[in-house]
């Protein structure tokens, strides 16, 4: 059968349906926890830097501010109550006044692959000018966003976001012909996050499928192996394909033995699997290898990135991934096991 063929080239499949998608690492400011007032040239909220404000008027970077808009913005469609970022100047009470930004930077504790920030635009005053939300790795720039600011006077909410690509700074910038570039803003927000770009399944914890011989694995691990524990896929990167990064890492295998990495279009048995070697086969229907690895003297292997170009996947297709893996002195005596598997729908 096919696939017995498979397992003799080395591979299986992989199958569960989980609930829901691990969560996401991630840190926000609001500006909402600090009193009305100045806040100083460089300000630090739930692990977020925001410094370095120029506000191009050809002098030293200006101070930041918490501006009370809970008056003039508490009708505005997200808005998050009392706070938002104000550049050099705040108007006193609930009335909000719109301050003078050229640029800033928001520095990240570590690396993230989601970005986001709220902008409250004055519009008309540097009507024209863009407003851009640049994510940057090393200071290389990996992604933007950018909105015009509206020819009308305001609120005008506005979202920015970046994702795809890892980064550890945000920059917004200004640019254009009106006032040097500038504009005339508030931030209610700032978002960063890494979003999980797999969703784990098919477990032989006993939550899907009894394993072959009560070889019971832990949470989120695969059926247990030789090594006593149970074979584990973890997902990088993202699902996003123009980003194509995503990565897989097999992690508590036996040691210096091949594995291969496969994937899928469907799960097997609901998500549940089916009985393959000393684990559960999780994943069926247009079945692809994505090569062999040897593991590691610490039982790991890692595959990727480039597997959408690799394999011609666009935006909306849902692939089903699994590591198979030579297991000689497993405990169910079949020499080869399979990992938990990993659901990736990938996007834009």
């Amino acid at each position: 059968m096919q696939l017995e063929s498979i397992a003799r080239r080395s591979l299986p499949l992989l199958g569960l349906l989980l609930a829901g998608q691990a969560s996401a690492q991630s840190h926000n400011a609001n500006f909402d926890s600090v009193a009305e007032g100045a806040i100083g040239s460089t300000y630090v909220e739930d692990g977020l830097t925001i410094s370095d404000l120029d506000r191009y008027m050809g002098t030293s970077n200006g101070t930041f501010t918490a501006e009370d808009a809970s008056g003039s913005l508490g009708g505005v469609i997200g808005f998050t109550a009392p706070n938002a970022l104000g550049f050099g100047g705040y108007s006193p009470g609930p009335g909000a006044a719109y301050s003078r930004c050229g640029s800033f930077q928001i520095a990240a504790p570590g690396t993230f692959d989601h970005g986001q920030l709220a902008l409250i635009l004055a519009g008309s005053t540097s009507a024209g000018n863009l407003v851009t939300l640049e994510a940057r790795l090393g200071g290389v720039l990996v992604g933007s966003d950018a909105v015009t600011v509206p020819g009308t006077f305001g609120p005008h909410s506005m979202t920015l976001s970046v994702s795809g690509s890892s980064f550890d700074t945000l920059h917004l910038v200004g640019t254009g012909s009106q006032n040097s570039g500038s504009f005339f803003a508030l931030v209610d927000s700032i978002l960063v996050e890494t979003i999980a770009s797999g969703t784990p399944f098919c477990f032989g914890d006993g939550s899907a499928t009894i394993c072959p011989c009560g070889n019971f694995g832990g949470a989120d691990e695969g059926c247990a192996n030789s090594t006593g524990l149970g074979g584990q896929v973890l997902s990088g990167g993202s699902a996003s394909v123009a980003a194509d990064n995503l990565t897989f890492q097999a992690t508590q295998l036996p040691t210096n033995k091949p594995a291969l990495c496969f994937s899928g279009a469907s799960a097997a048995n609901g998500g549940a699997g089916n009985l393959f070697g000393d684990g559960l086969m999780c994943v069926s229907g247009d079945i692809q290898r994505h090569d062999v690895r040897f593991t590691d003297a610490n039982g790991e292997a890692d595959w990727g990135p480039n597997f959408a170009s690799n394999n011609g996947w666009g935006a909306g297709v849902t692939r089903h991934f699994q590591i198979w893996y030579r297991d000689p002195a497993g405990p169910c005596g079949t020499q080869f096991n399979v990992t938990n598997a990993v659901q990736v729908d990938f996007g834009l």
